[in-house]
């Protein structure tokens, strides 16, 4: 084999280009299907964030988790608007990523005299290649400290900002390791001992596990803090929420601001009108009710019964 095949970035060994990372992505995903159903692991995950949403709303709200007990189709159902826009923009960074790889790779590989490229631009993709290979790895040592040092941070900024920097940490230092392998192990001369291909599947499989991992957290953060916010519009915009008119058959004596209105006809099941408030939502038989006209943490648990009778007005 010729010299300048041997030592170029563009030699044959298709065994380390993409097809490696591509082939221990789909041994991964295989090896979680093996133990773990598709719809399982989706539905599990859909629950989970819907749940992680929902205990932070109770939590803003006064409420302890225990109180309320959503079915999974709630869960799953209120888990759509954490995974909407986390997947929307994932898919569009993916898609920009892939483009990037594909124009690097098509630059990389290039054969001699394709688009006036001669052999001594060879070693110039070499420089460059180089320079992408360092500057993604201080890319991935910035993003891992911003990620490490901004973790115990309590605010909305970082409680999302963190683990998306150790998710691009990941991305940006697995990607030059690729690169490296792919291109730059062969363009110094060196031959790839065998059981080196063995271990390299295996570190590209640990890489997405610890890919899908940080995912997984910056996906919970973001649910948390969806959480919050719905949280904040309750306490701030009560008249969003419908309004309730409940009826009694016997004195419950809330204080104001709800009003009581004691009714005077001795044939009806009902005794008290209640006014001034809200419906926030229902669960096991229970209307959680909040205060109509001010911002408030006082919730109002009225259990479903012949006793009671409740209307709703859109708020």
């Amino acid at each position: 084999m010729p010299d300048a095949e041997r030592h170029s970035p563009t030699g044959p060994e298709p065994d380390l280009g993409g097809l490696g990372a591509t082939r221990a992505l789909r041994g991964t995903l295989t090896g979680v299907f093996f133990f773990v159903a598709p719809g399982s692991l989706v539905t599990g995950l859909l629950y989970y964030f819907g749940w992680v949403r929902d205990t932070e709303l109770f939590a803003h709200l006064g409420l302890h988790p225990s109180l309320v007990s959503f079915s999974t189709q709630d869960y799953v159902l209120d888990s759509i608007s954490s995974m909407y826009w986390t997947l929307a923009i994932g898919l569009l960074l993916a898609l920009a990523a892939l483009s990037v790889h594909a124009a690097i790779v098509s630059w990389a590989d290039a054969p001699p005299g394709w688009q006036g490229t001669t052999g001594g631009d060879r070693r110039h993709r070499v420089r460059v290649l180089r320079r992408i290979v360092a500057g993604l790895g201080a890319l991935a040592v910035v993003a891992l400290a911003f990620g490490v040092v901004g973790f115990n941070r309590r605010t909305r900024f970082f409680s999302l900002a963190s683990p998306l920097g150790v998710t691009f940490a990941i991305v940006f230092l697995g990607y030059a390791v690729h690169l490296y392998h792919r291109f730059l192990h062969r363009a110094e001369g060196m031959r790839p001992a065998p059981e080196l291909k063995a271990v390299r599947l295996l570190s590209a499989s640990l890489v997405t596990i610890l890919l899908f991992l940080s995912l997984f957290l910056a996906v919970e953060h973001y649910a948390r803090i969806r959480g919050i916010d719905l949280a904040v519009k309750v306490q701030n915009n009560p008249q969003a929420l419908p309004s309730v008119t409940l009826y009694s058959a016997k004195r419950i004596e809330l204080q104001p601001p709800v009003t009581e209105t004691r009714l005077n006809d001795d044939n009806g099941t009902f005794g008290f009108k209640y006014t001034g408030l809200r419906l926030l939502f229902r669960s096991e038989h229970k209307y959680f009710l909040r205060l109509s006209d001010a911002p408030s943490y006082l919730n109002i648990v009225i259990s479903e019964g012949p006793d009671v009778r409740l209307e709703f007005e859109g708020g």
